[in-house]
């Protein structure tokens, strides 16, 4: 393929993939759900106690003898001087040393609600969806078989 074509077919990939990853990524925003309120429940935060490697910074100073050199003058005058210094160079890095105890998050907390008869469909029932504390807060209030109407954080609570 020559070269001249090349150019033009490399801007239509770059095109072509920036429209289709455009597509793909949609909006940020969830679609809302509707549906009859059927429960709610908080999942608390999890933690977990474990270990890891502990590390402290270790430092060395190493003593290196460097070269100069200056010169002077031009043509058949030209003189070159040479001296030696010895200079102080430092070098650190991370050493292992013991291990230290930190507690993990196994998972955040969450807001759960349940919706049967989502979007008006009978057979989408006992579907769970995350929620924000405030729609949470709302969600709790409902009695169950009442219509609700909110935006998930995210699916399978």
């Amino acid at each position: 393929m020559p070269a001249r074509a090349r150019i033009p077919l490399a801007a239509v990939v770059v095109v072509l993939l920036s429209l289709v990853l455009g597509a793909c990524s949609g909006s940020s925003e969830r679609p809302r759900v509707s549906g009859l309120s059927a429960d709610t429940r908080y999942i608390p935060r999890k933690t977990a106690s474990a270990v890891r490697p502990h590390y402290v910074r270790r430092c060395t100073t190493n003593t290196e003898r460097v070269k100069h050199t200056s010169s002077s003058g031009s043509g058949k005058h030209k003189r070159k001087r040479t001296w030696y210094t010895t200079e102080n160079r430092r070098s650190c890095h991370q050493v292992r040393r013991g291990s230290e105890r930190y507690t993990r998050l196994v998972h955040s907390s969450a807001y759960c609600v349940e919706l049967n008869n989502v979007n008006g469909k009978k057979t989408a029932d006992n579907r769970w969806y995350e929620v924000d504390q405030k729609t949470y807060r709302k969600a709790e209030g409902v009695p169950d078989g009442k219509k609700l109407r909110f935006r998930p954080v995210g699916d399978d609570c």
